[in-house]
């Protein structure tokens, strides 16, 4: 779950931070929903937020696209980026400060995590993905507030180098 997750928050924040057409408000409030639904409920991706996410997807060819180039960007590189690059929760609320949403605690699922269901235990790039991604979709308008993050446009800038 947590690698399926992280790619794809992380594909759809690349994909806000270089999508050149608004959103519909409809687009923006399914969103907001999308990080609510992140929030209070993660575990829930498989079988609720995913399907919602590629719903609205679906809907903007545009933004389907940038996230289906970045998605395949990012699994060629079996999700793994340098630390540094993603964007740290004191990041986020300096370039969102109007954030009212603290970070996620993920302690409840190392109480689930057993050897028969490894997949529950977290990581820590979870933890940055998913916030940021909580950040950016809870605020009225997730394409400009994507702009803001560095991170994002350090993980953009990092995707831009080839493998040699």
């Amino acid at each position: 779950m947590t690698t399926s997750l992280n790619n794809s928050l992380l594909s759809l924040l690349l994909a806000l931070n270089r999508l050149e057409v608004p959103l519909t408000e409809d687009e923006s409030t399914a969103l907001v929903d999308i990080g609510e639904q992140l929030m209070y409920s993660p575990d829930t991706w498989e079988d609720i937020i995913e399907p919602d996410l590629m719903a609205i997807l679906e809907g903007n060819p545009d933004l389907r696209s940038l996230y289906q180039e970045f998605l395949t960007d990012i699994q060629e590189r079996n999700g793994n980026f340098p630390p540094n690059l993603l964007p740290t929760q004191a990041e986020l609320g300096r370039e969102i400060p109007n954030s009212i949403h603290e970070p996620t605690d993920f302690s409840h699922f190392i109480d689930l995590a057993t050897e028969d269901n490894p997949e529950l235990e977290p990581d820590v790039n979870s933890q940055e993905i998913l916030n940021a991604a909580i950040q950016v979709l809870s605020t009225p308008n997730p394409v400009q507030t994507s702009k803001k993050i560095s991170g994002i446009q350090r993980v953009w800038q990092f995707l831009q180098q080839r493998f040699f």
